[in-house]
């Protein structure tokens, strides 16, 4: 297994009831966003009500307004978070109001190519500079991730670039260097991840947006990965499964070690890397260190012998 599958598997596939509530408000935002497109591509205008038949924004009396308050100004959009990139209320409505700046906006909702989003830059910085607002880069790109799932959820360029080239160096992911800015880059993450997944898409195991918010949770891991977490302590009431959550993680970080240095001799097997200890109230440092234990010698005799405990012959078994 690559280890950007075994990656997935850690990241997404085991953690799908933490993921699947951000999975429903993307996919959710995604398909109004699709509905919109529609209704433009028929003809209607983006600040007509009608335009908004068949969205969550249908029942609104100032559809655009909500719909435009969703994808650009919201803390949270169903993409991602706004984090520090704050466009001011005063500065949200002045944006929205403007006929060159809606116009925009309303072409790359229906056409989310490189030059609509490069049109779409131009006219915010016109925007903002016209009425004195940041420029918030962040919700430029995350504009435009709510328009298409050829990109990913990382809409921090920041953020970005650093899996970006984790990904050269680690991954198996040979991009065409020429390709330089976020939105390129990030269409080559988003198609090399639906080629290697091509039969989990196909299944139905994985879908894009899970791969698109993938690229989010691999920023960060490898930014805070697991190897550098001295201990994880679960915490919770008898049989709400955190033996296995824990053997489960074992698991998936013994896959993704192997995967990472799939040629390292001699090669390990989990079985060898991995020992279950329950400790309890008897449990003392000669079980897991070393102690005095009693045995008896060929004659039957009892004799007192130095024997190591549980954790001093694993660090045995792992120096050989």
């Amino acid at each position: 297994m690559s280890l950007i599958r075994s990656l997935y598997t850690h990241l997404i596939s085991n953690r799908k009831r933490e993921v699947e509530g951000w999975h429903k408000r993307y996919v959710e935002f995604t398909k109004s966003v699709n509905v919109v497109r529609d209704a433009l591509r028929s003809g209607h205008d983006i600040q007509n009500n009608t335009t908004y038949e068949g969205t969550t924004f249908e029942k609104e009396a100032d559809a655009w307004g909500a719909f435009a308050r969703h994808l650009i100004y919201e803390k949270s959009n169903g993409i991602s978070s706004r984090g520090q990139s704050v466009l001011r209320e005063a500065h949200f409505s002045k944006f929205i109001k403007d006929p060159a700046f809606v116009s925009v906006l309303a072409e790359l909702i229906t056409a989310p190519t490189k030059a609509n989003f490069d049109t779409f830059k131009a006219a915010w910085e016109k925007a903002r500079q016209q009425y004195g607002a940041d420029r918030n880069p962040l919700l430029i790109n995350r504009t435009l991730a709510a328009c298409t799932t050829e990109v990913s959820t990382t809409v921090d360029a920041g953020d970005f670039n650093f899996v970006y080239n984790w990904m050269k160096r680690e991954g198996d992911f040979q991009p065409n260097d020429a390709k330089t800015d976020w939105y390129e880059q990030n269409v080559e993450v988003v198609k090399f991840l639906r080629d290697l997944f091509t039969d989990d898409l196909t299944n139905g195991v994985t879908d894009n947006h899970y791969l698109n918010m993938f690229v989010w949770y691999l920023f960060g891991y490898i930014s805070n990965p697991f190897t550098i977490k001295k201990q994880v302590v679960k915490y919770g009431a008898p049989g709400t499964g955190k033996t296995y959550a824990a053997k489960q993680n074992a698991q998936q970080v013994f896959d993704i070690w192997a995967a990472k240095y799939e040629n390292f001799e001699p090669r390990p097997s989990y079985d060898q890397c991995v020992k279950v200890v329950q400790f309890h109230p008897s449990y003392g440092y000669e079980d897991f260190i070393e102690g005095l234990r009693p045995i008896l010698t060929a004659d039957g005799q009892p004799q007192l012998k130095l024997q190591n405990g549980v954790f001093k012959e694993f660090c045995k078994q792992a120096g050989t």
